[in-house]
This record gives C-alpha cells, sequence and structure tokens, in this order.
C-alpha cells in the first residue's frame, strides 16, 4: 500500500503529489509573467443555494468566487439555483507569476491549500481550464485527490477498506418480493 503506485480511475494518469516548494517552482516556470488566480475548491458538485456559505466568505474577507466556471464577486444577496449541482472555488489571489513575489505566492497557495482541504487551482487569466495541485495523491488533469494508502485501507476487516454498501461481508439485506407475495395475482381482497 505504501510503495504502490496509484492511477486516476477517471483519467488513467499516474498520481502525483507536491510540497509546497514545489508547486512554486513549478508555477514559476508554467506561469511566468502570466496572470493567474489562485482557488480552492470548497464546492464540486453539489446542490444548494449556498447563501450562508458566501456570506461566511465575505466575513473572512474574500471578494471572489468562482462558480461554475465563471468569476463572480461576493454580494450580500447572492445566491445560487438550490436545484442545480454547482462548483465553487472561493479566488484565494490574483496575481502576475514571477521571482520578485514569490513570498507572496507562496502564502497565497498555502491558504488556498487550507481551504481546499489539501488541493487547489490554479488558472491563467481569460483560460477555462484550472490545473490542479495537491500535497496528498491526486491526478493531476482532473483534480480528483485520493487519501494516502494505508494497509487498512485494503482490508476488507477494516471499516476504511471495507465496501461501503455491504460493509467488507459481501453480502447485502434485500427483499425478495416473490418470495413474500408468491402469486401476483393474489390480491388482500381475494
Amino acid at each position: 500500500a505504501r510503495v504502490g503506485t496509484a492511477y486516476s480511475y477517471s483519467s488513467g494518469k499516474k498520481m502525483v503529489r507536491f510540497t509546497d516548494n514545489q508547486i512554486v517552482e513549478l508555477l514559476i516556470k508554467d506561469f511566468d509573467n502570466k496572470a493567474i488566480n489562485i482557488l480552492a475548491p470548497i464546492i464540486r458538485s453539489r446542490k444548494g443555494h449556498y447563501a450562508e456559505l458566501f456570506h461566511q466568505l465575505a466575513k473572512k474577507g474574500y471578494l471572489k468566487v468562482r462558480v461554475d466556471g465563471e468569476i463572480i464577486d461576493i454580494k450580500p444577496s447572492l445566491k445560487l439555483d438550490r436545484y442545480k449541482t454547482h462548483d465553487i472555488e472561493v479566488v484565494i489571489d490574483r496575481l502576475i507569476v514571477s521571482d520578485k513575489n514569490e513570498s507572496r505566492l507562496l502564502s497565497s497557495l498555502q491558504l488556498a491549500m487550507n481551504d481546499g482541504e489539501g488541493v487547489m487551482m490554479v488558472i491563467e487569466k481569460n483560460a477555462k481550464k484550472p490545473r490542479y495541485f495537491s500535497r496528498s495523491l491526486m491526478c493531476p488533469t482532473t483534480g480528483i485527490a485520493y487519501k494516502n494508502p494505508e494497509p487498512n485501507s485494503f482490508s476488507f476487516n477494516s471499516p476504511k477498506g471495507a465496501c461501503k454498501s455491504c460493509n467488507g461481508l459481501g453480502k447485502f439485506k434485500k427483499v425478495d418480493v416473490d418470495k413474500i407475495i408468491p402469486n401476483k395475482n393474489l390480491s388482500i381482497n381475494n
């Protein structure tokens, strides 16, 4: 479990992990003299209006969020359609990448990692496709992150490795309607 190589179930690519300093080096190399947005993903494909979330973000001092791919200002009355699924990322910082602002880049990155629970996104200005970075195992193209594998993650005897639907027992409790009502033509009235 600890020495194995993890691959993304979505893209099939090898999962990667980075330290904060490696991410800063990659950003300076790949986005040198380019304007970027540093984002922290906080909601992924969930329904809701999120008015309270936007209120809390505004209280923390954040000014912008990216909702379903579009960067918008946080307003007091901001509310989403509660019946649609949404992706919400908070905009941590907007800056031009260079060696001169490496300390600002590092502090923004750490804040994004904390708010994004170990995952952050970088989007070049006027681009749509984000690039993901994580401290734990993640797919570099889709941003899917895994917890670090441990031996009990693969054991059916452990709650961490057990199947969620059968709890590691390999059996399901299911009602067989044909055994309850053997003849479907019969009713209570007959």
